[in-house]
């Protein structure tokens, strides 16, 4: 789950901002901070038609409940993820290796078992503990991950076409957080709430002053009611931020 957190919400938001804009035939999504063009006058004003309010809603809608889905299920993997973490130090990308399957070393963490092993970036591995992987290498992945602390790997390498066999010891990466986790998750769920009721709110006002014909399609990122979702939006992005930093540093 790692870096899932601020990038699944950033993307949601910058979706739901960019949408909420493109819908109503607006140049761009332009927060009051930007500079934009004079605004246009009253005479100059399209209005939203029946149709194109009721897309608004339905979008609108859309946007809220997605980003609600992905804030219980970012809160459920941070509850399930801050275990104790037992491996080698190495992380392991699948390819396919001459008419089968392997994995290449992705990095190697520094003055991990792996590296003091002599594994590098680049090996590949065409075994684990005698087994070669499979098609998409979810094999080999759990001979990794259920490896217990103090066990032995046994890694089949080719580095530059030459075989070699590197024993790699498994020992604790990182101590377990479930309760760090757990006590994460109950603030994103409690802040999260509070944070999307507020933008829900503010896309609400948005929504009725469009409906209502006072904010029109040329003017509508000009509007009080646009600004007022800017802001919100733009403190919703800043707790993003602060939440994945504190999502990061357990995972560390």
């Amino acid at each position: 789950m790692r870096h899932s957190f601020g990038r699944t919400l950033t993307a949601v938001l910058g979706v739901a901002i960019l949408s909420f804009v493109a819908m109503l035939g607006t140049a761009s999504a332009q927060t009051p901070s930007q500079e934009t063009p004079q605004v246009p006058t009253p005479e100059s004003v399209k209005k939203a038609t029946p149709e194109q309010v009721a897309k608004l809603k339905q979008d609108v809608a859309e946007a809220v409940k997605g980003m609600q889905m992905d804030m219980e299920d970012i809160a459920k993997d941070v509850e399930k993820n801050m275990g104790p973490v037992v491996g080698t130090g190495a992380e392991f990308s699948a390819a396919r290796y001459k008419d089968g399957y392997a994995f290449v070393v992705a990095s190697v963490r520094k003055d991990s078992p792996a590296e003091k092993a002599g594994l590098k970036m680049g090996d590949y591995v065409v075994a684990f503990n005698g087994k070669a992987p499979l098609m998409n290498g979810k094999d080999a992945l759990v001979t990794v991950r259920t490896a217990k602390a103090g066990s032995t790997l046994t890694l089949s390498v080719v580095r530059e076409d030459k075989p070699m066999t590197v024993k790699v010891p498994a020992v604790v990466l990182r101590a377990d957080k479930t309760a760090e986790g757990k006590a994460l998750a109950a603030s994103i769920r409690t802040e999260g709430k509070e944070k999307l009721d507020k933008m829900s709110t503010a896309l609400d006002t948005l929504v009725k002053a469009v409906e209502a014909g006072e904010v029109g399609l040329d003017g509508l990122r000009y509007s009080a009611e646009f600004k007022a979702y800017a802001v919100v939006m733009s403190e919703l992005d800043a707790w993003l931020s602060k939440k994945s930093e504190a999502v990061e540093t357990l995972l560390k």
